[in-house]
C-alpha cells in the first residue's frame, strides 16, 4: 500500500495483512420477500454470535467479527436513506442522499481497526427485539449533519425494514470497493437487528499467525456448532488484491507500452540521424578536409539531433497532456499534470535518445576527406 493510502481511508483503517475472511452461508427456511421464517433467520443469528465468540479463543486469533458488506467483499448493498427532522423516506428517492449499507456484529470494527471516532459500537444487546440502532460513517455524519452530532439522531433506509434507527455511534471512512476508491458514506446496521440478511455472513478473524495457517482451526470451530454451514476461505490481501487486479494489469499494460515506445524513439533516431548523415556525407569531408576537428563534426550532427529532440519533446508533452485524463481514469494515483513523471521520463528517454544519435556522429566525423573529394 502507498503512503497516501495510509494516511486517509483504506489502509489507515486496517492493516489488510493478519486478517483471515470466511464467508459463511447458515441455510435458513424462510424468505425476506414474504417476511416467513423468521424464528429460523433468528436463531442462525444465534449460532453465529456464539461464532464469534469460539473463534475469538482459537489459538492465533486476536479477534473476530462478521459482516455483511466487507471492504473488496463480493456482497454490496446501497440505496437511500433519510434523517428523521430533515427527510422523509418515500416519493421520489433521488432526492434523498444516499449512502452504502453494511451489517455488522460486535467486534467487527476492533478486528478491522476501523476507528470509533464517537459514541459507542455494537453490543450484544443489539438485537431484533430491541430499538433499533445504527453507525454512521465521517462522510455520512458530514454529509448529514455538517458539523452537527448525529449521536441520538434517527435514520431509516430501505435495506429490509422501514424502522427507525438510532445512531449510537460514528466511525472512520472506509475505502470500500478498493484502495483506489475514494470512501463515501457508509451507513452501519446490526446484523442481529436485520436477521433475513444476516446468515450469509462474512466472518473476519484478526491473526497473530499467518492467516492460512487457521483455516482448519476455524472450519472445525464453525462445523462443531453446525456441520451445514458452507464455508469458503481466503484473506484480506488476496481479497484486495483481487480488487485491484484490473488497475494492475491496466498499470502493466502501459508500462509495456511505454518501453516500447521508448525502444521505437531510440531506435527511430539511430535511423534517422544515419540517413541524414549518409545524404551530408560530402559536406563533413569537405569540413574534415579546410580543417574541421573531429568534436566540431559530432557536435554538428548532435545539434541536429538536439533539434530533433525538441521538436519530438514538444509534441510529446502536447499529447500527453491531451490523453492524461484518460490515463487518471484508469490509474490509480495518476494525476493530470504530473511534474515528477514529466521530468523521470525525460530524464530517462533523453540521454538515450542522445546516445542513439552518437554513433551516426562518430561515422561522420570519422570521414576520410581524401576519399569523399576524389568522388565525383
Amino acid at each position: 500500500m502507498t503512503e497516501g493510502l495510509r494516511a486517509h481511508g483504506y489502509a489507515a483503517r486496517f492493516p489488510d495483512e493478519g486478517i483471515l475472511v470466511a464467508y459463511a452461508n447458515a441455510p435458513a427456511r424462510g424468505s425476506i420477500f414474504d417476511k416467513s421464517g423468521l424464528d429460523d433467520f433468528v436463531r442462525v443469528g444465534r449460532l453465529f454470535d456464539d461464532v464469534f465468540a469460539r473463534l475469538g479463543h482459537v489459538p492465533g486469533v486476536i479477534s473476530a467479527g462478521g459482516a455483511m458488506g466487507l471492504p473488496t467483499g463480493q456482497y454490496d448493498s446501497n440505496g437511500s436513506y433519510a434523517v428523521e427532522g430533515q427527510q422523509t423516506f418515500g416519493g421520489d428517492f433521488r432526492r434523498l442522499p444516499s449512502a452504502g449499507f453494511r451489517l455488522a456484529s460486535p467486534g467487527y470494527f476492533r478486528t478491522m481497526t476501523i476507528p470509533l471516532l464517537r459514541g459507542r459500537e455494537f453490543d450484544d444487546g443489539d438485537l431484533y427485539e430491541r430499538p433499533f440502532v445504527a453507525i454512521v460513517s465521517e462522510s455520512l455524519a458530514r454529509q448529514s449533519f455538517g458539523t452537527g452530532d448525529p449521536i441520538g439522531h434517527r435514520i431509516m433506509c430501505g435495506l429490509d425494514s422501514d424502522k427507525w434507527m438510532t445512531i449510537v455511534g460514528v466511525v472512520g471512512d472506509v475505502r470500500q470497493a478498493s484502495p483506489a476508491s475514494p470512501p463515501g458514506p457508509e451507513l452501519y446496521m446490526p446484523l442481529r437487528q436485520h436477521p433475513y440478511a444476516a446468515n450469509y455472513v462474512q466472518m473476519v478473524m484478526r491473526t497473530s499467525a499467518p492467516p492460512e495457517s487457521l483455516i482448519g482451526a476455524v472450519r472445525q470451530t464453525v462445523r462443531s456448532r453446525r456441520p451445514d454451514v458452507a464455508l469458503k476461505f481466503t484473506t484480506m490481501q488476496a481479497s484486495v488484491d483481487d480488487s485491484i487486479a484490473a488497475p494492475r494489469f491496466r498499470m502493466t499494460l502501459v508500462s509495456m507500452f511505454a518501453i516500447l515506445a521508448l525502444m521505437l524513439a531510440v531506435a527511430g533516431m539511430y535511423a534517422v540521424m544515419s540517413y541524414v548523415t549518409a545524404q551530408r556525407t560530402s559536406e563533413f569531408g569537405l569540413r574534415v578536409a579546410l580543417g574541421a576537428k573531429t568534436g566540431d563534426v559530432v557536435r554538428l550532427v548532435l545539434r541536429g539531433a538536439a533539434r530533433l529532440v525538441a521538436v519530438g519533446v514538444v509534441l510529446g508533452l502536447a499529447l500527453a497532456l491531451v490523453t492524461s485524463r484518460i490515463i487518471t481514469s484508469m490509474l490509480f494515483g495518476i494525476t493530470p499534470v504530473d511534474t515528477q513523471a514529466y521530468a523521470g521520463a525525460l530524464l530517462v528517454a533523453l540521454p538515450l535518445v542522445f546516445l542513439a544519435a552518437i554513433a551516426p556522429a562518430m561515422r561522420a566525423a570519422r570521414v576520410d576527406p581524401m576519399i569523399v573529394l576524389r568522388e565525383p
